[in-house]
């Protein structure tokens, strides 16, 4: 799922950008998300009926995600968008929505943030990743789920994930 940038992924060629919007010390169980930040036009085709995704999995729409209960989202299989490109450089997972637009840093490989997102895209839902985050560094499952959200509801809001 995440690729070591190649030669040619430098900032230079591959518009590497830091200034994106990041939670405090990639603490993601304290981020929240907002409803106003996400393009609509790219991800309407994941939340409304006749759009893309599982045939077992309900359709979501974008401006109510984050305001979700712990209980809806824990139901959520998150994936990652058809055509996102995830690289790994210097130390951070990088992400891009769009092929042509420039490559944002999403967080550190040595978080927690990196263990959880490996289990992204892999058919588990939110619950599910936060007790194996949880079980692997020791957190009470309320403090692993509210990570786990956090996480998703960031890569989300950049155009990397979506409900599957």
């Amino acid at each position: 799922m995440i690729k070591r940038a190649s030669p040619d992924n430098t900032p230079e060629h591959a518009g590497l950008s830091e200034d994106s919007p990041i939670p405090d010390n990639y603490d993601f169980a304290q981020f929240k998300g907002k409803t106003d930040y996400i393009s609509r036009r790219h991800f309407l085709q994941y939340f409304l009926p006749g759009g893309e995704g599982s045939p077992h999995q309900p359709r979501y729409r974008l401006s109510g995600l984050v305001n979700f209960s712990d209980q809806a989202l824990e139901a959520i299989v998150p994936s990652i968008r058809v055509g996102c490109q995830i690289v790994e450089r210097e130390g951070f997972v990088w992400g891009r929505s769009d092929p042509q637009g420039a490559y944002g840093r999403l967080f550190p490989v040595d978080t927690p943030a990196y263990s959880a997102f490996a289990l992204f895209d892999c058919g588990n839902t939110l619950s599910s990743i936060a007790v194996q985050v949880g079980g692997k560094l020791g957190w009470e499952s309320g403090q692993a789920f509210a990570y786990v959200r956090g996480l998703f509801l960031y890569l989300v809001e950049r155009e990397i994930c979506a409900p599957g």
